[in-house]
């Protein structure tokens, strides 16, 4: 039993030694969560970038007074069919979401991030409903903006570290 235990807890404290840091935890050098609070956020003014913004301000949490990065982002839809059915009456399409951000220190003007990245789902169409399609359509957006949020707050805050590191 005791050599059960040993081979459970020896693989964690060698990870407590590699220099492993949690990167959205708060320590001695500064949290991170503050600098993504001083974060401006410039987002494509229609819906789709209102709900980015609603995702991100959720994310980074209640903006700074001091404005330390500008955040601009546009994000654009695109659809292509994938798949005929035998009977034509559904199809298999592809939405795609294209993201370009641009991460820049307001102090110096300095790009510290610019990036551009495609994100996709598969969304099945019926020539029966479509309304079905339209509310299907606009689930599948939302949750690929979701997806472009997270993938947004991640990016940021690699780049953000190794920036002020």
């Amino acid at each position: 039993m005791f050599v059960f235990k040993l081979i459970l807890v020896l693989p964690l404290l060698c990870l407590t030694a590699c220099g492993l840091r949690p990167l959205y935890g708060s320590h001695a050098a500064g949290s991170l969560q503050k600098e993504l609070r001083e974060i401006k956020l410039n987002i494509t003014p229609n819906r789709e970038g209102q709900i980015l913004q609603n995702y991100l301000s959720q994310m980074f949490g209640k903006p700074d007074t001091k404005q330390t990065y500008s955040l601009t982002t546009e994000i654009y839809f695109t659809k292509k069919p994938l798949a005929i059915s035998k009977t034509a009456s559904t199809v298999q399409e592809g939405i795609f979401l294209l993201l370009k951000l641009k991460l820049e220190d307001i102090r110096s003007g300095k790009i510290i991030l610019n990036m551009e990245e495609t994100f996709s789902i598969d969304s099945t169409v019926s020539a029966e409903s479509p309304y079905a399609n339209w509310v299907g359509e606009k689930s599948a957006q939302e949750r690929l903006i979701y997806e472009a949020a997270e993938s947004i707050r991640t990016s940021i805050s690699m780049a953000i570290k190794s920036y002020t590191s």
